[in-house]
């Protein structure tokens, strides 16, 4: 886009100058300004142009963000997609959760209705989270007792449908359990999970409130922002596209654990309610208790969310600086700056969010281990059974792995950095001295690139040699008999 203006005060056409301002430098095109024997018929255009526009011959069009075609690849227009593809939505998941005001981004925030309808959802959501993990404890949710919980559940059958399945009648398991039994393991089965989620919910409460979520729109910025030639846009492509996927993965994964609690019902069916003896008080009760694991679900999805797209957009930060180096387009006191800026950002990364993410992987591990074991331990003869016990393990086990994989590709991708070091040293960098190339690699050695969980250095192998280790220790006590199945295949 060119912005042509032309000055007549009298002067004959032929003097007129013609000025061109270049507003854009991704979408422009170059121009090129000349005179001509044609200047009288340039001079016209130029001025009716001006006339049409402004008043004022002197006045310039302002072109607005919003007045850009978001087709185009420009940095701007790409930023901008994003926030509106990711983050707007993660913004109304955090507002969904609680961790985020109502009407933050209204022209006038701090009304008293507004402060009122905050104050009472987020009590509500919180009220609704309590209510589930007391039902929980109540009505032996999961039936996550490996001593109790592997045999055949004894349920009384609603009125038998006429919809059969080649599993027998189809809602026939979903009636109110026939009885009441004692819970056992309370505290390692609900109490510490329980606190460990009102840990995860009140420390992202303070965190989310107070912050805004500002680390991850600056690194968003930063990532953007960076000069890399000829690959640029596909970088920028590539990180709108995983960010949006890891949000909309971490939305079906809470579905899919609502799902998980549906096949428990299904299989061992609700339990009766202790303050109403009519059956519709029961599922109601029940639907509440579906609500609130969606709401626990969701508050652990946006940790995990966040803390994946920080380790994305520090991967793809820390690409740039590879690229760039291995193309010698880049000075070494730049490079060592954006070096120290990644590390910064990966400071923040390894504060409040890994806290928060450490407590969650801590909480899907147990989940995932009882899943395991309660899989291995089955003797039920029930099709719900086997596919509630075989979706539990692998529903947690995904919430486990996942930020686990992105901070150890986060370290990875920092380790390059050193090795793409040692090859400057060896074969040289543009002008710089074996001095100024010993200094960088020192720089580089000791700027301790690395994500953290639980304060531990996050690396791929180590998450090897976990899984791994774990794999190899169930396959002993299977052979030893010390865990066995009463099936054939353990």
């Amino acid at each position: 886009m060119a912005l042509v203006t032309a000055e007549h005060n009298g002067i004959t056409s032929s003097d007129s100058q013609i000025r061109y301002q270049r507003h854009s430098t991704s979408d422009s095109q170059d121009f090129a300004s000349a005179e001509n024997s044609n200047g009288a018929l340039n001079g016209h255009v130029d001025r009716n142009r001006s006339h049409d526009r402004h008043d004022s011959s002197n006045s310039a069009v302002r072109v607005e963000i919003a007045d850009l075609d978001e087709r185009t690849y420009t940095t701007t227009g790409a930023l901008r997609r994003c926030q509106q593809i990711v983050m707007q939505p993660y913004s109304a998941l955090l507002t969904l959760v609680g961790w985020r005001s109502i009407g933050k981004d209204f022209v006038y925030p701090s009304t008293v209705l507004l402060r009122t309808c905050n104050i009472f959802y987020t009590m509500l959501v919180i009220g609704l989270q309590l209510y589930t993990f007391v039902y929980q404890v109540v009505a032996c949710e999961g039936k996550l007792d490996i001593n109790t919980d592997t045999q055949d559940p004894s349920t009384t059958a609603m009125p038998v449908s006429n919809v059969t399945t080649a599993w027998g009648p189809l809602w026939a398991p979903i009636g109110p359990a026939a009885h009441r039994r004692q819970c056992y393991h309370i505290t390692t089965t609900y109490i510490v999970p329980a606190i460990l989620h009102f840990a995860i919910y009140f420390t992202g409460f303070v965190h989310f409130r107070l912050q805004e979520n500002e680390q991850l729109y600056i690194l968003m910025e930063k990532v953007y922002l960076q000069n890399i030639p000829f690959s640029r846009n596909a970088m920028q492509a590539t990180v709108t596209f995983n960010a949006r996927c890891f949000l909309y993965m971490g939305i079906l994964w809470s579905c899919l654990g609502v799902f998980v609690q549906g096949t428990s019902a299904l299989a061992f069916g609700v339990t009766p309610s202790i303050l109403f003896r009519v059956t519709w008080a029961t599922y109601v009760l029940f639907a509440l208790q579906l609500v609130g694991f969606l709401l626990c679900y969701l508050v652990w999805a946006s940790v995990i969310v966040n803390y994946t797209t920080h380790c994305e957009l520090l991967i793809a930060y820390i690409n740039g600086i590879h690229v760039r180096l291995r193309e010698k387009s880049i000075e070494l006191r730049i490079a060592m700056h954006e070096i120290l800026g990644s590390r910064e950002s990966l400071s923040m990364l390894n504060g409040t969010i890994a806290r928060m993410t450490g407590i969650g992987v801590l909480s899907n591990g147990e989940l995932t281990i009882v899943g395991i074991c309660l899989l291995v331990l089955n003797d039920a003869r029930s099709p719900w059974v086997w596919v509630y016990r075989s979706i539990f393990p692998v529903t947690f086990g995904l919430a486990l792995l996942f930020p686990l994989i992105q901070a150890a590709r986060v370290s990875k991708t920092a380790e390059k950095l050193k090795q793409i070091c040692f090859e400057m040293r060896v074969f040289g960098y543009k002008d710089s001295n074996q001095l100024e190339l010993d200094s960088f690699l020192l720089f580089v050695n000791h700027a301790s690139l690395r994500a953290k969980l639980f304060g531990v250095p996050i690396n791929p192998a180590l998450v090897m040699s976990l899984v791994a280790g774990v794999a190899l220790t169930l396959l002993i006590l299977f052979q030893m008999g010390v865990i066995s199945g009463a099936n054939i295949m353990f």
